[in-house]
């Protein structure tokens, strides 16, 4: 059976596995965008999120506090300016507080010229989903503002991303950390079933005069909302901007060109610029920065490092984990060689295997465990008590019971002895080896008869006298006599026939002991 074992699992080990999976580690610089598929979870020290335009989101949050703007604009033919009419502001615009409790079900509905972002100024603004998604860099700023036709004095809230910042695009649900800002503008805000918040920039046209005849007015009103305890509720498509931006992804990337090195067991393999592709379970850390190519034109590159269990990793049609699989089958090797040593071994000597597995815990120790302890004193009780008899005693099951004996005799706590084909334990120290094996021998009720009638004659008895006194057949007294005399426990006569069997003295108070 040892065999049969150690051969199935030589095979399974041997056997190359497609989805065996490699450490590895390296770092690229990496030519347009990163395409991954599968589980992955995106953050960033800091940036901006825009949901998707056109879309519905729902999230929820612990508190938000913030100010809802309303501003208004006229133009004329002359041009656009800033002119306060009666009753409808000022040019500052008119500003209220707004503060929500805790929000089981936000919902943001965005309209054709939806504003709707997500900003962090610190902590981990990100986001986790399951799918596709992109990871780039962009070639030119990226401005998101609150403002009526143009631009004029009346804008207030402006984020710029930077030419060159990574962005991250995906259908995902958005992580935020405490303080996030939440911006809306062309959208609809719903809260646990209150009257909708709609923000907008409307064109209201007026009745024009003689000297302003095309006067029109613009109606802007925002949102800025500042969320505590936030989190995304409904997957969507969105984009996460950030200058740099770590991805844990459960899945693959591929990338149509990567120079750097890629290091997996003791190979180290070289990126040397063509299309690289990578899966498995990897934390990849993104970082934008400057790179000027010939004649200092600027790069659409990026830095990317990764680490993890890789099952693939291809550059050009060339395997780079090839050298790690071929280490792994030698390793693999090697642990079967091991096994096989171990099972020959096991099988010439089990207790030398299994006990130097029991030695970790120190002796002192060993009885601290209470099912130990018990064992301990029931064999210290009755000496020569066998496996079966602890088992119907503890009501433990035989595997947790050979288990506390052999931590129990490793640490020198007990000691056994094998009588015919059963073991018995006896603890150390408290009687002398031959006593135990006696003590083991007396523990069958049968034998122990047989011993009962031979202790109570000083003359001694022959085997036809041990028939008629315990009404046992000649061949079951026969066995027993066998098994007493191996454990020392009688002496046989003279060599006289018909022989005579007689109890030992010192074998008579081991036998008064366990009556």
């Amino acid at each position: 059976m040892r065999v049969l074992l150690v051969v199935a699992l030589s095979l399974a080990l041997l056997a190359p596995t497609a989805s065996a999976a490699y450490p590895v580690e390296g770092q690229a610089r990496v030519m347009g965008p990163v395409e991954m598929h599968g589980a992955h979870d995106a953050s960033a020290p800091a940036g901006l999120i825009d949901l998707a335009h056109g879309k519905a989101f729902s999230f929820s949050w612990a508190h938000a506090r913030g100010v809802l703007v309303d501003r208004y604009r006229e133009s004329t033919r002359t041009g656009i300016q800033d002119a306060p009419s009666a009753g409808v502001g000022s040019p500052d615009g008119d500003k209220t507080d707004i503060a929500f409790d805790a929000a089981k079900d936000a919902r943001v509905v965005c309209g054709p010229s939806c504003l709707a972002v997500l900003v962090a100024d610190f902590g981990s603004l990100g986001e986790r989903g399951e799918g596709d998604a992109t990871l780039a860099r962009t070639t030119a700023p990226i401005v998101f503002a609150t403002s009526t036709v143009g631009q004029g004095p009346d804008t207030e809230f402006v984020q710029t991303v930077p030419a060159g910042s990574l962005s991250f695009a995906t259908r995902g649900i958005p992580t935020l950390p405490p303080g996030a800002k939440l911006v809306l503008l062309n959208a609809t805000l719903a809260i646990d079933g209150r009257a909708p918040l709609e923000t907008f920039v409307r064109d209201e046209p007026r009745s024009g005069t003689p000297d302003q005849p095309y006067l029109r007015q613009w109606h802007t009103r925002y949102l800025e909302l500042t969320l505590e305890g936030a989190q995304g509720a409904t997957s969507t498509p969105l984009t996460l901007y950030a200058s740099q931006a770590r991805v844990a992804l459960q899945g693959d990337l591929a990338v149509a060109s990567a120079t750097g090195a890629l290091l997996s067991g003791s190979e180290k393999r070289a990126l040397a610029g063509g299309a690289f592709a990578l899966g498995g379970a990897l934390a990849l850390d993104a970082r934008s920065e400057e790179e000027s190519g010939p004649l200092g034109a600027t790069t659409h590159g990026f830095d990317l490092a990764f680490q993890g269990q890789a099952v693939d990793a291809s550059q050009g049609g060339a395997d780079l984990l090839a050298g790690a699989r071929v280490e792994r089958v030698k390793e693999n090797a090697l642990l079967v060689g091991a096994l096989a040593i171990l099972a020959v071994a096991a099988a010439l000597a089990p207790r030398a295997i299994v006990i130097p597995f029991y030695t970790r815990i120190a002796p002192s120790r060993v009885l601290s465990h209470p099912s130990r302890a018990h064992l301990h004193a029931l064999i210290q009780r009755s000496p020569g008590i066998g496996i079966a008899d602890l088992v119907r005693e503890t009501s433990l099951r035989r595997i947790v019971v050979r288990h506390h004996l052999h931590m129990l005799e490793a640490s020198g706590h007990v000691r056994s002895a094998k009588l015919g084909g059963r073991r018995g334990f006896q603890v150390v120290g408290a009687v002398s080896t031959l006593d135990a094996t006696r003590a083991l021998a007396l523990r069958d009720p049968t034998r122990r008869a047989v011993a009962l009638v031979l202790a109570g004659s000083d003359e001694g008895l022959t085997q036809r006298d041990l028939v008629a006194r315990t009404g046992l057949s000649q061949r079951l007294v026969s066995y027993h006599l066998q098994r007493l005399e191996q454990a020392g426990f009688l002496e046989k006569g003279d060599g006289s026939l018909p022989r005579r069997y007689q109890a030992l003295r010192d074998a008579r108070q081991v036998l008064a002991a366990a009556e």
